[in-house]
């Protein structure tokens, strides 16, 4: 990595990766952790326009306990937008119907709407924006309610100051190769971080729309190792009501590699 990576260099040198135990959909969609039951999963996902220079991504990650695991991981530059949320659904119902984040900037809103609307898949992580908090996660749908995340300077400063600090504390455990090989080009550009020219980034965006997520107090109250006593006046650890739980498919067949 360069001396102006997000990462801090020598931080980078000792990231080390995995090798998939399994490979799925034309060994695009990597499985370096089999899901455990009653563990709780986050899915981010970055979409894109299937042209060949950017990727379409996901990483699952492990949110149960610190440090959080990288798990499995997709990357496809061939994917058609319409087909993608397949693969999302399939994917988090093998994590125990995980939650699903999608950043809807462009065709992400498609995606999303599809996995809600057409797919009903219910554990989808929505997202509220407010003048003074600017956008927080919101358990309920309704008026202004977007489901998924629209990524704004503000988002993206949070997300990526988090990501920093979950990966140089082992806050965050990186398993997948493509991943740590976009971390090393992740660089600052001006006032902002992005990839390196001729290089992606797809892989770190989901990283990044997860790590937007870890300080949430939604997510604080979900995911136990981040909880405090600071988000209810009285200091009582008040639980938001959860997300409906979508029931696991059994007929879905698992793809062949």
């Amino acid at each position: 990595g360069s001396s102006n990576t997000l990462i801090n260099g020598s931080k980078l040198k000792c990231l080390s990766y995995s090798n998939p135990i399994r490979k799925l959909y034309d060994n695009d969609l990597l499985v370096y952790n089999e899901p455990i039951p009653d563990h709780i999963y986050w899915l981010t996902v970055d979409v894109s326009r299937a042209k060949g220079a950017d990727y379409s991504a996901f990483s699952i990650i492990d949110a149960t306990e610190l440090p959080y695991i990288q798990v499995a991981t997709y990357r496809s530059n061939e994917i058609p937008p319409m087909l993608y949320p397949n693969i999302i659904k399939f994917a988090a119902d093998l994590y125990n119907e995980a939650y699903i984040l999608v950043e809807i900037n462009d065709i992400g809103q498609q995606i999303s709407d599809i996995l809600y609307e057409e797919m009903e898949y219910n554990n989808m992580i929505m997202t509220k924006t407010d003048a003074r908090k600017g956008q927080f996660i919101s358990n309920e749908y309704g008026k202004k309610v977007n489901i998924g995340v629209r990524t704004t300077k503000s988002t993206k400063k949070t997300g990526c100051y988090n990501l920093k600090s979950l990966i140089e504390e082992d806050k965050l455990i990186i398993n997948d190769f493509n991943t740590i090989d976009e971390l090393c080009s992740f660089i600052s550009k001006g006032l902002k971080y992005e990839a390196d020219s001729g290089r992606n980034d797809d892989l770190v965006d989901t990283l990044i729309l997860f790590s937007w997520t870890t300080t949430d107090p939604y997510f604080k109250d979900l995911c136990g190792p981040s909880t405090n006593n600071t988000n209810s006046p009285d200091g009582m650890n008040v639980p938001l009501p959860p997300f409906s739980v979508y029931g696991l498919d059994n007929k879905t067949r698992s793809p062949t590699s």
